[in-house]
This record gives structure tokens, C-alpha cells and sequence, in this order.
């Protein structure tokens, strides 16, 4: 696991909840950008770069030796579950990447500007534009769309694609 901020792993609304929290906390604080120059930049453009950058690194086999046992003891019993637990190593190691590659002030305190939220809901809050954002798989975006029922937000936030590898 790297530096980056895992704020909830809750299934409904409670991570969501997690992130409004924590968004009050810092609101009325004075945020400046990460002085990398990608500060204007949309947060899904940033997550979907960082996301295929690290897909395009590690590869095929290089994304399934992070799968856990235990993912693929899953995978084994029950004949499916692979895309679902390449995307959880795509996830991680995106929240990681995010952590160290983009901060924001606040007040003195310099923190990661994306918070990865592994719940039910959007997978990351951007703290500097104040947005959800889901990473998905481009075949993935209208099911998650459809996922009103698992929370409101999936209609209303952002979205950004990566391509797994192919064999």
C-alpha cells in the first residue's frame, strides 16, 4: 500500500457521507493548487492519464501479479471476478500515484488533492475542485450511470477511462 489517503471503506452512502465530512472540515480553508502546473487541468483528464500510464507500466501479467490471493482463490471457485480485481490494482495504484504526484494547500498543511474513497460510489473526491469522480473501463461508464440505486451520485459525478491490456 503507498501514501495515499483511503478516507472510507464503507458500503452505501457512509463513505460518501466520510467525504462530505471531511469536506467541511477543510471548507473556509485557504486551498492553492499543486504548483505542477496541472491545476486547471479536469480531475477525470488527470485520474485517466495517471490510470493508463500505470496500466501501460505494469501490463497484463504485470497488473495480475498484484491480484491477491484471495482475489483469485474468488476467481478459481467461481469462474469470474478478473476484470473486477485487475481494476481494484488499477484503483490502488492510481490513489497511490494521485497521492504523490498531486497535493494542494491547506492552511499550511500540504495534503493529497484526491482522496480515494473504496466504497459503494464514485472512487475518488477532488479536494481543489470539489467534484466525484469514478474510474472506470470505457465499456463500464453507462452501467455505472445506471447505478442511481446505489447512490445519486454515480449520475451526477465525473468519469474517467483507462483500456486494460490485452493478453
Amino acid at each position: 500500500m503507498g501514501s495515499s489517503i483511503t478516507l472510507a471503506e464503507a458500503t452505501g452512502d457512509e463513505g460518501q457521507t466520510a467525504v462530505v465530512a471531511a469536506a467541511a472540515v477543510v471548507a473556509g480553508a485557504t486551498t492553492t493548487g499543486s504548483g505542477n502546473g496541472k491545476d486547471e487541468c479536469e480531475p477525470e483528464d488527470l485520474i485517466a492519464e495517471v490510470a493508463q500510464q500505470i496500466v501501460d507500466e505494469l501490463g497484463y501479467e504485470g497488473i495480475n501479479e498484484k491480484v491477491t490471493e484471495g482475489q483469485w482463490n474468488f476467481i478459481k471457485e467461481n469462474g469470474r471476478g478478473l476484470e473486477r480485481a485487475q481494476g481494484h490494482v488499477v484503483h490502488q495504484a492510481v490513489a497511490d500515484r494521485l497521492a504523490e504526484k498531486y497535493k494542494i494547500k491547506i492552511g499550511k498543511n500540504l495534503v493529497p488533492r484526491f482522496i480515494y474513497i473504496r466504497s459503494i460510489g464514485p472512487d475518488y473526491w477532488d479536494l481543489l475542485k470539489e467534484v466525484y469522480v469514478e474510474l472506470t473501463t470505457p465499456g463500464q461508464v453507462a452501467g455505472h450511470k445506471a447505478k442511481k440505486d446505489k447512490g445519486p451520485r454515480y449520475g451526477t459525478c465525473r468519469y474517467a477511462t483507462y483500456n486494460l491490456p490485452k493478453k
